[in-house]
């Protein structure tokens, strides 16, 4: 098996970082839509941000991921940091109440 890679040079990756600036500012303009309750339509988005319907849908999809990303990882992260609560909780008993 062999794997390829290719290096492009400052010039030939600016389209490329052109797209990203475009994307990334389309993510965060729809999470902020989203969450302000003043939710754009698809084609007022579109034109907003000149974006093809499957580059909205990337757009939206990415968000989706995200989002749904942080809801399903939040149990094991309040988990993890009442596990911390009680370790410093237990620290801080060792330490006695005259040294604090």
């Amino acid at each position: 098996m062999r794997t390829y890679q290719a290096r492009l040079s400052v010039a030939d990756d600016a389209p490329l970082r052109a797209y990203a600036a475009v994307f990334n500012h389309a993510l965060r303009s729809l999470h902020a839509s989203r969450h302000s309750g003043k939710m754009r339509s698809k084609p007022q988005f579109m034109r907003e941000f000149n974006l093809t319907s499957r580059q909205y849908n990337a757009v939206k999809r990415s968000l989706d991921g995200m989002e749904s990303s942080i809801v399903e990882l939040r149990p094991g992260r309040i988990v993890d940091l009442k596990q911390r609560i009680k370790a410093a909780d237990k620290k801080l008993a060792s330490y006695g109440a005259a040294d604090l």
